[in-house]
């Protein structure tokens, strides 16, 4: 089954009308042109290129954050721009540099309130949170401000909110960013383990070579065009 599909997409925003160069592209910025590609049910797929090439707007797109200028995205077999809450629900985002934790509350009342919005009733989030904080190691900052944290437990969080709800689609933007080597591997380990339920897929950005074990083909993006879109070599890891 097609959980997400994109379909001829292209992506475009407005220049900034201070910019000296707007004229050059008469107002517009194009990040993606021409995307065509279908993640499948069961699929781990790793989206690679340089800094600037379109990732995180792919991803975005992907999570309905923001709309196509041409061409459509379809998740879960409807178009992004109809998607309809009981679809949107079954989607999880991490985005690299997460701002929209508060920063004087702890942890906890952040995953509280954002899993409150998701619908979760409150003995099963607070069980979430529990199971979640050990999975990631990240129990002992639950109690502590968000603007306390190192910037690598701060995208662990964002990780922890996204799979809260426990989500079909999973959108991890870098998801080893800022994050030693035994968090990197703990990060995927965890993947892995929620990719084993029937009906997921995970689609994340990643400048990190070792995600070559976990996922199983990659899309790679230049100039926000598809230049690529094959099978990584694995050594003897199974995808996440």
């Amino acid at each position: 089954m097609t959980i997400l599909e994109f379909a001829n997409v292209q992506k475009s925003f407005a220049n900034r009308l201070n910019s000296p160069f707007a004229f050059l592209s008469k107002g517009q910025n194009v990040v993606l042109r021409d995307v065509d590609f279908r993640l499948e049910t069961g699929e781990a797929v790793g989206v690679v290129g340089e800094n600037g090439a379109g990732k995180t707007t792919l991803l975005k797109l992907a999570a309905s954050l923001i709309w196509p200028t041409h061409g459509v995205v379809r998740i879960f077999g409807v178009e992004s721009t109809r998607l309809p809450p009981n679809l949107c629900r079954k989607v999880g985002f991490a985005g690299a540099g997460d701002r929209t934790f508060y920063g004087r509350l702890s942890v906890v009342d952040n995953l509280e309130y954002f899993g409150g919005l998701a619908g979760i009733r409150s003995a099963a989030l607070r069980r979430q949170i529990v199971r979640l904080g050990k999975e990631f190691d990240i129990t002992v900052h639950l109690d502590r401000p968000y603007r306390e944290l190192s910037s690598g437990i701060r995208h662990c969080a964002s990780i922890v909110r996204a799979l809260l709800h426990e989500p079909e689609l999973l959108l991890l933007d870098e998801p080893t960013r800022s994050l030693d080597a035994a968090h990197r591997d703990l990060i995927f380990n965890s993947l892995r383990r929620w990719m084993r339920a029937e009906g997921r897929a995970c689609l994340l950005t990643t400048h990190d070579t070792a995600a070559a074990a976990y996922v199983d083909r990659t899309i790679r993006i230049a100039g926000g065009a598809l230049v690529a879109n094959s099978a990584w070599v694995k050594a003897d890891s199974p995808a996440c």
